[in-house]
């Protein structure tokens, strides 16, 4: 049988792709309108951590770094199942 101990799982925040507009004038990225969200590789890696967590035991944590605003992100992890975030 696998043991696990600790599984860590980075998370990062991103702009809705759909949201986020080009100036085609200035050459930039305006994500100023756009809504953030999980990156979605990222979420779909803490399911499956969580899913191994179940299964296996030990813990899963969250590795992120970002501005405050990325706390409610860091929360709704943590709500998911995960135990402790970095």
């Amino acid at each position: 049988m696998v043991s696990l101990r600790n599984i860590i799982v980075t998370m990062k925040v991103t702009p809705k792709p759909e949201e986020i507009r080009f100036d085609p004038v200035t050459k930039t990225v305006d994500r100023s309108k756009a809504t953030n969200e999980i990156n979605p590789a990222d979420k779909n890696a803490l399911e499956l951590a969580l899913q191994l967590k179940e299964k296996y035991g030990g813990r899963v944590i969250i590795l992120s770094m970002g501005p405050p605003f990325w706390d409610q992100f860091i929360k709704m992890g943590i709500a998911m199942g995960a135990d402790d975030a970095v």
